[in-house]
C-alpha cells in the first residue's frame, strides 16, 4: 500500500513528467544531431571497416572513402541521388536509435550508474584510499553497468545502424533483417540481432567509464577559466565546451574497441574475437589501426553535442544534469 501523502505523490508525478519530458527533448535534438552528422558517421564507419575489406584490405583516407561512395553506381551510371543516399545510407536506424536511446534508457543509466557505483563500494574502502583512486574505481563500476545496460536495451539499434552504414558497394544489397531471419533457431536469431555484443559492451564501458570520471573535473576546469565563483552558473558556452572536451576524450579512449565493434557488424563480418581483431589491427597498421576514423569521430561528437545543445533551447537540465554526477565522498 502506497503510505505517501498526496502532496508527495504529486511531487513524484511531477519529477517522472518533468524528467520524461528533458528526456523527450534531448533524444529530439539527439535524433536531429544525426541528419547533418550521418555522412561523418558513414565515412567513419567505411574507413573502420577498410581494415578487413576485401582481398586487399588497407586503411582508407577519409577522402578515399568519400571518392569510392561517390562514384559507386551499380548501374554503372553516376547520379547524384545515388552518390548522396551513400552518404546518409542508415541514417533512419541511426536515428531511432539515437531517439529511443535518449529517451527511454541513456539518462536513467547516466544518472543511475554512479549512485549504484557509490553503493557497491563498502565504506571502509571509501574511507582508506585517496580521493582519486576512489574516483576511479567509481567510473569504472558506473562505466561498467552503463555499458552493460547500454548494450542489453540499445546493442540491436546500434547493430542495425552500423550494419547499414558499412552495407556499401558490393554489399549496397545486404539486409540487415535477411541476415537475422537467416538464424535457424531463436537463439541464433538473437544472437544475429545483437552481433557484435562484446566489443560494442567494452566500448561502451570504457566509453561511459571515462565519461563518469573526466566529466566533474572538466566542467570545474571549464568554470574556472571563466571566473565562476563557487557555485555560481556556467555560462551556456561553458558547458557546451565542458561537454564537447568530455566527448573528445570519450572519443579517443574507447577507439580501439568502437573500430573493433565497426569490424564485427559489418556485413559478412568475420569471427575473429575482441582480441583478435584488436591484435591484427595493431599488427597490420600499427597505431593507425587502432584510431581509425578517430578525427571524424571526434567531430561528429563535438557537431552532435552541440546541435543537441542547440535543438534543445539550452535546455540547462539536459546538458548540465548529466555533468553534476557529484564524483566526491559525500
Amino acid at each position: 500500500m502506497d503510505n505517501r501523502t498526496s502532496p508527495e505523490r504529486s511531487e513524484t508525478t511531477d519529477k517522472i513528467m518533468q524528467q520524461l519530458k528533458i528526456n523527450l527533448t534531448l533524444g529530439v535534438g539527439k535524433a536531429a544531431s544525426v541528419i547533418p552528422t550521418q555522412p561523418l558517421q558513414v565515412v567513419m564507419r567505411m574507413q573502420q571497416a577498410s581494415l578487413v575489406s576485401g582481398d586487399m584490405p588497407r586503411l582508407m583516407s577519409a577522402r578515399d572513402v568519400v571518392g569510392e561512395l561517390w562514384r559507386q553506381d551499380v548501374s554503372g551510371k553516376s547520379s547524384f541521388n545515388n552518390n548522396l543516399s551513400a552518404l546518409y545510407r542508415g541514417v533512419m536506424p541511426a536515428m531511432t536509435k539515437e531517439f529511443l536511446k535518449s529517451v527511454v534508457y541513456k539518462g536513467v543509466l547516466i544518472t543511475g550508474a554512479p549512485s549504484l557505483a557509490a553503493a557497491a563500494i563498502p565504506d571502509y574502502v571509501q574511507e582508506s584510499i585517496p580521493s582519486y583512486q576512489y574516483h576511479f574505481i567509481k567510473a569504472v563500476i558506473a562505466g561498467s553497468i552503463a555499458g552493460v545496460g547500454d548494450v542489453a536495451f540499445g546493442g540491436a539499434f546500434e547493430s542495425w545502424a552500423t550494419f547499414s552504414a558499412t552495407a556499401q558497394g558490393a554489399n549496397s544489397k545486404a539486409s540487415f533483417f535477411n541476415q537475422v531471419s537467416e538464424g535457424k533457431t531463436v537463439l541464433d536469431k538473437v544472437g544475429k540481432l545483437y552481433q557484435g555484443a562484446v566489443p560494442s559492451m567494452v566500448k561502451g564501458t570504457v566509453a561511459f567509464s571515462t565519461f563518469f570520471y573526466t566529466a566533474t573535473p572538466i566542467k570545474s576546469a571549464v568554470a574556472g577559466y571563466f571566473n565562476n565563483e563557487p557555485g555560481a552558473k556556467t555560462p551556456w558556452y561553458g558547458t557546451l565546451l565542458a561537454a564537447v572536451l568530455s566527448g573528445g576524450a570519450v572519443a579517443l579512449t574507447s577507439s580501439p574497441f568502437d573500430i573493433a565493434k565497426t569490424q564485427a557488424q559489418m556485413p559478412n563480418a568475420s569471427k575473429k574475437s575482441l582480441g583478435q581483431a584488436l591484435k591484427s589491427n595493431f599488427q597490420s597498421y600499427g597505431w593507425r589501426g587502432l584510431t581509425a576514423g578517430l578525427p571524424l569521430k571526434t567531430c561528429m561528437v563535438a557537431a552532435g553535442w552541440s546541435i543537441a545543445f542547440f535543438a534543445t533551447q539550452r535546455d540547462e537540465k539536459v546538458v548540465n544534469e548529466p555533468m553534476d554526477r557529484v564524483f566526491n565522498k559525500n
